[in-house]
């Protein structure tokens, strides 16, 4: 039986969310699910309440945190190719950004976005993470395109409009789905005048 790290873990709580809510995030459950014993789980963490506090903030970093960085860096390592190649100054592109954000969120899947937030409406921890990120990722599309638009108050309700039409979009039944998601993405793009 290999040995299971925490990533494995809390992967294996994202998984059990999705498939079933908070019910199913038990230890014996998840055990289960690794094929493991309960020893394993009490070798990374206390109890059952620290596992699922640890789970929101492993989500929190995942789909929000990570995805941001990893996009920022993939913007600037393209930008620095092609300023080598041109030997301009680069510039900060924020549509490259969004654009690098929307993929990277798309290909990790939105099935822990809606688990969350069905749990977040009974549970005061998971509603303070589910508040924490959609602050942060609000106010970091607002600043993208505040950096397009010049206009702060504009830019607010285009990411506004954005998030709500990328979150809404596994809310309609049946949800639209990944690439149906990217050809929404990209109209919305388009009807901003940033395509």
């Amino acid at each position: 039986m290999a040995r299971k790290s925490t990533t494995d873990w809390l992967e294996a709580g994202l998984e059990a969310l999705c498939d079933g809510g908070p019910a199913r995030l038990t230890i014996d459950g998840l055990a289960t699910q690794l094929g493991v014993t309960k020893g394993s789980f009490y070798h990374h963490f206390a109890n059952i309440d620290d596992f699922k506090a640890r789970l929101l903030v492993y989500w929190e970093d995942e789909f929000t945190q990570r995805i941001i960085a990893r996009s920022e860096e993939a913007v600037a390592a393209s930008s620095e190719r092609e300023v080598a190649a041109s030997s301009d100054e680069a510039e900060r592109d924020p549509v490259a950004i969004m654009d690098r954000i929307a993929y990277l969120a798309l290909e990790r899947g939105n099935d822990p976005e809606v688990a969350i937030r069905a749990w977040a409406q009974y549970d005061a921890d998971a509603q303070a993470v589910l508040e924490r990120v959609d602050e942060r990722r609000l106010s970091y599309g607002q600043a993208l395109f505040t950096a397009i638009t010049g206009d702060p108050d504009r830019a607010l309700v285009q990411v506004q409009l954005l998030y709500t039409m990328l979150i809404g979009s596994d809310y309609l039944r049946p949800p639209l789905g990944r690439d149906q998601t990217r050809r929404v993405y990209e109209e919305f793009m388009r009807l901003c005048g940033l395509r």
